[in-house]
């Protein structure tokens, strides 16, 4: 693991956000795909579905978000603190939280068309 409490700030912070941005850019083109893909091929009606569920689901995505990245506080504490068998648990919980957003995030095309 990575210490990010040493080196230069810039860079330390840089390379931390670097995946973040990726996958926030990632995010969105899949949106855009997704949008042109239901207007063109399912049409007005389908579109107007999949963009009046999007809120909700939205913000059922971003709840269950702010909990795994509760998960982060709990692994650099123990990561802190040198407890790396209570660091691996926390990991494995995060992980099995990501499984489930995800599965959640499968759901959301399915409620909104």
């Amino acid at each position: 693991m990575k210490n990010l409490t040493k080196g230069n700030p810039l860079k330390v912070i840089l390379l931390f956000a670097l995946p973040l941005y990726i996958g926030q850019l990632f995010q969105l083109c899949y949106g855009l795909i997704d949008t042109r893909v239901i207007g063109s091929v399912l049409g007005e009606a389908a579109l107007a579905g999949v963009g009046s569920t999007t809120a909700l689901s939205d913000l059922l995505i971003e709840f269950l978000n702010g909990i795994v990245f509760g998960f982060g506080i709990v692994i650099a504490t123990f990561f802190g603190a040198q407890e790396e068998k209570k660091m691996k648990q926390a990991i494995g919980g995060t992980i099995v939280m990501g499984v489930t957003i995800t599965k959640i995030n499968n759901l959301k095309h399915i409620f909104s068309c």
